[in-house]
């Protein structure tokens, strides 16, 4: 009765970290985006489609990478706490060793160990895979975040206008 309340459990649980990081990717939004003391830009990330300067591929970066941070952290977390089920699961279990002409082991008639050791397999890699791509997102959003509150300077010419802008942001 644990093991299937304790998989009950761990099925809602990532059933609804999943449809989290899902509907992250799917409607992925940045509310604001501060590009000095006095501007502040809002946008959705769908409305990135092209830029012709530099300043808005970086925000589509911002945008991007902030999405894999999400999904590194909903991973991180659901991969945690298969492998913390899955090592109760596994210190619950009755096991037993054995020894024959062939060699020794350990083994289990019951069912929760058997559970622990396939949570403990699917945490494991989630967790590892949550955590690069969390600390990958993180180090690129703050990477793109330097470079758009740097100094810029831009040429435009167009047949209506010419101009030059330069912008220093501190």
């Amino acid at each position: 009765m644990k093991q299937i309340l304790a998989i009950a459990f761990l099925n809602v649980f990532l059933m609804h970290i999943t449809g989290q990081s899902n509907s992250l990717l799917k409607d992925a939004t940045i509310t604001e985006v501060t590009l000095s003391s006095l501007e502040q830009l809002r946008f959705e990330t769908n409305t990135f489609i092209k830029y012709d300067d530099k300043e808005g591929l970086y925000l589509q970066k911002v945008a991007s990478y902030t999405k894999m941070k999400k999904t590194g952290i909903g991973l991180g977390v659901g991969g945690g706490s298969c492998v913390v089920i899955g090592a109760v699961l596994v210190t619950m279990a009755d096991w037993e060793s054995y020894s024959n002409s062939t060699g020794s082991g350990v083994t289990t008639q019951d069912a929760s160990g058997v559970a622990g050791i396939v949570f403990l397999l699917i945490g494991v890699p989630l967790t590892v895979t949550g955590i690069v791509l969390g600390s990958i997102g993180a180090k690129k959003v703050k990477y793109y975040n330097g470079l758009l509150q740097n100094v810029s300077f831009d040429i435009k010419s167009t047949p209506q206008q010419t101009g030059i802008k330069l912008t220093y942001r501190f």
